[in-house]
């Protein structure tokens, strides 16, 4: 599951800025970070701040001027994921410290009406569908796996199951009550293959995108909202294949996300160069917000559950929004 962290992370080799005499370049996990020469070296340990971070407004942050938002920045020509802040005090190695930090993360609101929760279907156990920054563990999917690349929408999740003769709808977080107003019930009345899916296939739950007047990208529907399919599962934590998953909801219509690529050898560099440039969702007429990489198979990892991986375009991070 994706829990925001602010890691404490230890420099490797610092790399001269190209453009800037008093930079520096630093990896941490899969960010590229610029950061200033005279204040860190090889070997130092840093609270590591990602992007979409919020700070709160103490005298350590007066160097950003009020904007306490942590953003990607494009500084003389390379883009810096984030901020490094020394370490506090008894931190270690590896340890998330955002609470520690009072840092949380950015929500962006939903432009429409949410609608009320209900209890969910009876003796029906499931879990957030969260999923990790691809950035984060770039080396969790080994090189050469077949992957499969969607673009990765942004909307507001959804889920949809049929259990005891009835469609229940979800958001990411809770049931929801059947009105009018809903955005999760709404996408329902706009797209009846979900229901036609969900009859089919009782027990399974469909996941996907619902998009177009929910945030700040609106992917040429101003005045409606869409819904795109991207995974079906079978039991907690327990998901189709994504080929398998793709042919059921081609089977019954269901829009899907765009697909990127459908079978490729993960390499990182390659997955994050697909988060960027303009979406394909059809309609839309702007960046898209990257991508999601997943194993043609499902896989599963130690230290992150499922392999299924985020990456945020950095076009898409340093627009204004």
């Amino acid at each position: 599951m994706s829990n925001h962290a602010v890691e404490i992370v230890q420099l490797g080799e610092l790399h001269p800025h190209p453009h800037a005499d008093k930079l520096a370049i630093v990896q941490v996990f899969g960010y590229t970070v610029c950061v200033n020469q005279a204040d860190w070296k090889e070997g130092d340990l840093a609270a590591y701040i990602p992007p979409d971070s919020i700070v709160p407004n103490i005298p350590e942050y007066a160097f950003l001027d009020g904007h306490l938002r942590i953003r990607a920045k494009k500084l003389r020509g390379i883009v810096s994921f984030g901020l490094l802040m020394p370490v506090p005090l008894d931190a270690y190695l590896g340890q998330n410290v955002a609470e520690q930090m009072s840092i949380t993360h950015y929500d962006p609101p939903l432009l429409v009406t949410q609608g009320d929760n209900e209890s969910g279907p009876p003796g029906f156990c499931d879990s957030k569908f969260d999923i990790e920054n691809l950035r984060r563990y770039p080396g969790v999917i080994p090189d050469g796996t077949p992957v499969q690349i969607t673009e990765k929408i942004h909307g507001a999740c959804a889920r949809y199951t049929w259990r005891d003769d009835r469609l229940w709808v979800g958001s990411r977080t809770g049931w929801k009550k059947e009105t009018e107003s809903c955005l999760w019930w709404r996408v329902v009345k706009a797209t009846p293959q979900i229901e036609s899916f969900c009859r089919a296939n009782p027990g399974l739950v469909l996941y996907g995108e619902v998009f177009g007047q929910v945030q700040d990208l609106r992917y040429g529907s101003p005045n409606g909202v869409r819904f795109a399919a991207f995974d079906v599962s079978h039991g907690v934590g327990a998901f189709l294949h994504a080929g398998q998953a793709n042919a059921m909801m081609d089977e019954h219509v269901v829009p899907q996300v765009p697909m990127l690529f459908r079978v490729v050898p993960y390499s990182f560099d390659f997955c994050v160069a697909a988060a960027e440039g303009a979406s394909i969702v059809p309609g839309a007429d702007h960046v898209r917000e990257g991508c999601v990489v997943k194993p043609r198979t499902e896989m599963y990892h130690n230290s992150v559950g499922r392999m299924i991986f985020k990456a945020v375009g950095a076009g898409y991070l340093l627009r204004k929004g």
